[in-house]
């Protein structure tokens, strides 16, 4: 109550402070105790304005003193004029009055009359009242709620302040609708339409998102659609099923499902049926539902087709696609029957080598069976003696064979190499003192010696060229020293009458006389010199330090077992046979481990039957292979006669593997006459693969 009547008491004082009083006053008589404001000095007012006065006390309020005893002043027409101060109502519910001691607007003790307006200090309140105690009684009461796109707040008054939330999340009330938002009207928008739809056993409800919450019906009656099943109720995920009911029809009975336990029978009176026996025919039903009636029939089936009586006086074939079956072929697996009743398997090629047998087992792999101290070639040249070990791999004793500058030697699977020499080919650089091969091995020559001939400074050999180098002498004396009678030099000739030394000419040498001793001796002739050479195995022979050489000529082997070497004599190629046992090839892939034979032929042993060669192609795309060491191609198979296979088309004049008509009655004397050629070319075969290659 302390602070409601300062608080009156102060806006009271607000208020007579702003409004003042309606009617200018004259100054009262001064109570006792007050001090009367100073009369202004007249000669203070300014001239303007308080011209047509008849007295002037000031220009303005400052000159009529500072307010007190709740009087204010002010200066009207140049006169002050005093103004009672006014205490305003305040929200209390205290009488405001102006206290002479402090000239402020303070609460009395007295009450306002009861009705007086207050604050009671709730916003939420308006129209308070004083109760005339003192007291301000709660006014009416307002009630200010917020929704979702608005904030209400209570202000004194009858009315809420509003705030709109625009753009914020609301709900407008429809569950079939998502997203929605406030407008700047403070309304919820409208949000995204779903439409939630139910069925039989599911019940789907929209729940404000974009999603339907589902509750299944569980227990409910429904109906699956599906004529055979009964009983049909929704599961607890919503779906519906029922009990299953089969209804199988026969050739006398048509049954039908009808949504109940029990199926819907309709004989099939009169119409053809099987009494059971699926070998009879004729039959019909009854209008039991039997079949009655029949006459006998038997049908065979294979492994890739199923024969069937159908009532009729003909047998059903239906093949057994993708059955297992067997071709007969060792070297097919996974045979299945396909779809036109024939066993066909995936083909699978077993070949052998030279230490390993393998054989087809009608599996996808192929029985290997090594061939253990078997004989063999391990394709390595460098080793002799192979053998195939119980691993299935060929290996022998290694060799080894280096060449160098006067012989190439080569491995050639036996313990010894294959040495090739380089006989006569220079092995040193210093053709003075000449090395030369000899059987496959470096050896010194002898020297190259230089006469020292009349008109001729000293000679000397070039180590470079080995040829004798000397300057011819011109002027001075010669002869007389038994290479010439006497004489004069003339560019490096003696005019005297030579000493005849031709004995001693040869291929790569020439007869000089040597004028330190008067004896003739052979000198050689320019190394590049062309030549005659005695060995006429050479070709293109020059002089060499001396001696003729060139390079020498090749024969070629008329056979894998043959060995060839160049006659000396004659210049022609001489042919003798090979060492037995050395390796060769007959150039057949139906023959393994071959070798030479005493005689000069290659020969060996024949791969298993059924390897695949390559030396030749087959008709009809189909895979050549080794028959008895010979390569062919496979004889066709023996299809029968026409009529034993209901499957097989009518029959037709049969043709040779390369597509030749082949005459005759009937099927079984085409394919005698068929396997008689098959025969002969089998032979003919055989007789290539013996030939030497």
């Amino acid at each position: 109550m302390k602070f409601w009547g300062a608080w009156g008491f102060f806006v009271a004082a607000c208020f007579l402070a702003i409004v003042g009083c309606d009617q200018p006053i004259k100054p009262a008589a001064v109570p006792q105790g007050i001090v009367a404001a100073p009369s202004p000095d007249p000669d203070a007012c300014p001239v303007s304005g308080c011209a047509s006065t008849t007295s002037c006390e000031c220009s303005t309020a400052a000159d009529c003193g500072a307010p007190a005893n709740c009087q204010t002043f002010s200066c009207t027409n140049c006169l002050c004029v005093a103004k009672q101060k006014l205490c305003g109502q305040g929200t209390g519910c205290f009488t405001i009055a102006c206290n002479v001691n402090n000239n402020l607007c303070e609460a009395t003790s007295s009450p306002k009359a009861s009705g007086s307006v207050c604050n009671d200090g709730n916003v939420c309140t308006y129209n308070d009242k004083c109760d005339g105690a003192g007291n301000c009684n709660q006014g009416t009461a307002i009630s200010c709620v917020s929704d979702q796109c608005t904030t209400r707040s209570c202000n004194g008054t009858s009315s809420c302040s509003v705030t709109v939330n625009t753009g914020t999340s609301c709900s407008d009330g429809n569950a079939c609708t998502y997203n929605e938002t406030c407008d700047a009207n403070g309304n919820c928008g409208s949000g995204t339409a779903i439409s939630c739809t139910n069925d039989q056993c599911n019940t789907r409800s929209c729940n404000g998102t974009s999603s339907c919450t589902v509750t299944p019906n569980t227990g409910a009656s429904c109906s699956d659609g599906n004529s055979c099943t009964f009983g049909d109720i929704c599961s607890a995920s919503g779906v519906c099923g029922g009990t299953a009911i089969t209804c199988t029809s026969d050739q006398c009975n048509t049954r039908t499902c009808n949504g109940t336990a029990a199926c819907t029978v309709t004989p099939n009176t009169g119409t053809a049926c099987s009494d059971g026996d699926s070998c009879t025919y004729g039959e019909t039903c009854n209008s039991s539902g039997s079949c009655v009636g029949g006459t006998a029939i038997t049908c065979t089936s294979d492994q890739c087709n199923t024969r069937t009586c159908n009532g009729t006086a003909t047998c059903a074939v239906t093949p057994k696609t993708g059955t297992a079956c067997s071709d007969g072929n060792a070297c097919s697996y996974s045979d299945t029957c396909t779809s036109a009743g024939a066993c066909v398997g995936t083909a699978i090629t077993c070949t052998s080598d030279q230490c390993n047998t393998r054989t087809c087992n009608g599996t996808s792999a192929c029985a290997v069976t090594p061939k253990t101290g078997a004989a063999c070639s391990d394709g390595n040249a460098c080793t002799y003696t192979d053998v195939c070990g119980a691993n299935g791999v060929c290996a022998g004793t290694a060799v080894s064979c280096a060449s160098d500058l006067c012989a190439d030697r080569v491995c050639n699977g036996t313990a010894t190499c294959t040495v090739t020499p380089h006989d006569g080919l220079s092995c040193n650089s210093d053709k003075c003192h000449p090395k030369t091969c000899k059987a496959g091995a470096c050896a010194a020559d002898a020297a190259v010696v230089c006469v020292q001939q009349e008109c001729q400074t000293m000679v000397q050999c070039d180590p470079a060229t080995g040829n004798c180098v000397s300057n011819p002498l011109t002027g001075g004396s010669c002869g007389g020293n038994g290479c010439s009678t006497a004489g004069s030099c003339n560019a490096g000739n003696c005019s005297g009458t030579p000493k005849d030394c031709s004995s001693l000419n040869g291929p790569c040498v020439v007869g000089v006389c040597d004028s330190a001793n008067g004896q003739c001796a052979a000198q050689n002739k320019p190394n590049g010199s062309s030549c005659a050479a005695a060995d006429k195995c050479l070709q293109n022979p020059t002089c060499q330090n001396g001696a003729c050489v060139g390079t020498g000529k090749s024969c070629t082997p008329s056979g894998a077992c043959k060995q060839v070497t160049c006659n000396q004599t004659t210049g022609g190629c001489d042919e003798t046979n090979a060492p037995a046992g050395t390796t060769c090839s007959t150039g057949s892939s139906c023959v393994a481990n071959e070798a030479c034979a005493a005689d000069g032929t290659c020969s060996g042993s024949p791969v298993p039957d059924g390897t695949p060669c390559t030396e030749m192609s087959c008709p009809d795309q189909a895979g050549a292979t080794c028959m008895s060491g010979a390569c062919g191609c496979p004889a066709p198979p023996d299809l029968g006669v026409a009529g034993d296979n209901p499957q097989m088309p009518p029959a037709t004049p049969p043709t040779s593997a390369h597509g030749c008509e082949m005459s005759g009655s009937s099927g079984s004397t085409a394919g005698a006459l068929w396997l008689a050629c098959a025969a002969a070319a089998l032979a003919l075969w055989r007789r290539r693969a013996r030939r030497p290659h």
